[in-house]
């Protein structure tokens, strides 16, 4: 039994030392090809130049046109590799995909939980329409999903990210189904005016349609655990411009590029893509600032004009409030916290929007405030 793992990539990575990893470069039609990997373009048969349009999912299209060499297709990312489930540095290996489909139909990232619906974040994040017109083409083409598909639009766990391990037929079953509704809704779904983000419509939609089809069919899934090679290239430009206003003290204008971003691109701020989990932070600390310059008090700005520096501080007094809060705080915490020298706003604004204080009144009666 072969099994062979394609890594979707628009660009040069660490590759993995494992014959079974074969790069596949998407988008090769319209950036160049990569010497050394697999393209998109490659044969008459392709939708390299819809990268645009559909992210990874050229590459899952040419593999169901091109490649035919494997009992086992898998799917992952240049930045996302599943892992052993207690090493979380050792990335799988043949052998283990293949022991785990011996008991499993597909293997798939192991799932997130949304905290609203995924038919609801989809519509906050995308422009429900698109989906609507999904919903349509899946009742005109194959209306017995249609059922699935409102299940998984109510519910609030996704696999995401079109990550997946299959056995080939299954595979290609998967890809005939899922290029149909695409192709039909294609022909509706106008994205004039979307950024290049939001013009990948159909891979957040195939994200949907990927869990419909793993629930209609009943297959036997299994989650992997699934190790970040790097942030989110966006996020790191966002939190390198923050940084840049902050030094400056422009903390209004940071505010106001932090919160366009989030309109635009809130998958910058998903733990997938902020994986030092700042983000949050980030948006705490501007509002610090932007307050406290109003009120005249220098408060956060003291610490430093580097806004590393400044989210080190913030997280470091969320664990101080939070020790308060448990009673384990030791007395090199309590020195810091009276050194700090916090502002009423600093104060209210941590203890409002901290993630790790549950009960920020117990903490008020603490400190006395």
């Amino acid at each position: 039994m072969a099994t062979k793992i394609f890594v979707m990539t628009h660009k040069k990575y660490d590759e993995v030392n494992d014959p079974a990893y074969i790069s596949l470069q998407v988008g090769a039609a319209s950036n160049g090809r990569i010497e050394g990997y697999l393209w998109d373009d490659d044969g008459e048969d392709n939708i390299s130049a819809k990268n645009y349009l559909y992210g990874e999912l050229t590459g899952i299209y040419w593999l169901w046109k091109h490649y035919h060499d494997a009992d086992n297709i898998g799917i992952c990312h240049y930045r996302r590799f599943y892992v052993d489930e207690n090493d979380y540095n050792r990335i799988l290996r043949e052998k283990d995909f293949e022991n785990i489909l011996k008991e499993y139909d597909v293997i798939v990232a192991d799932p997130g939980e949304t905290p609203i619906s995924v038919g609801d974040y989809f519509a906050r994040c995308h422009n429900i329409e698109d989906l609507e017109i999904t919903k349509a083409a899946v009742a005109k083409l194959t209306p017995e999903y249609g059922e699935t598909l409102e299940m998984v639009l109510n519910g609030n766990t996704a696999f995401g990210a079109n990550l997946m391990v299959i056995g080939h037929e299954l595979f290609d079953e998967y890809c005939g189904w899922l290029f149909k509704i695409l192709e039909e809704a294609e022909k509706t779904i106008d994205v004039t005016g979307y950024d290049g983000y939001h013009k990948r419509i159909y891979g957040f939609l195939s994200e949907i349609l990927m869990d419909v089809w793993i629930e209609y069919k009943k297959l036997k899934v299994y989650g992997a655990k699934v190790r970040l090679a790097g942030e989110k290239v966006e996020t790191i430009e966002l939190k390198n411009t923050l940084a840049e206003y902050v030094r400056e003290g422009r903390y209004t204008e940071a505010r106001k590029a932090y919160f366009e971003c989030m309109q635009m691109r809130p998958d910058v701020a998903l733990a997938v893509s902020d994986l030092n989990d700042e983000i949050h932070a980030i948006e705490v600390i501007l509002y610090i600032l932007e307050k406290e310059e109003e009120a005249g008090i220098s408060g956060f700005a003291r610490v430093s004009s580097e806004l590393k520096e400044i989210v080190g501080h913030f997280k470091y007094l969320e664990d101080i409030l939070h020790a308060l809060e448990t009673g384990t705080a030791d007395e090199n915490m309590i020195e810091y916290l009276l050194g700090a020298g916090l502002s009423d706003i600093a104060k209210d604004a941590i203890l409002k929007f901290s993630r790790k204080i549950e009960h920020p009144e117990l903490v008020r009666k603490i400190m006395g405030i």
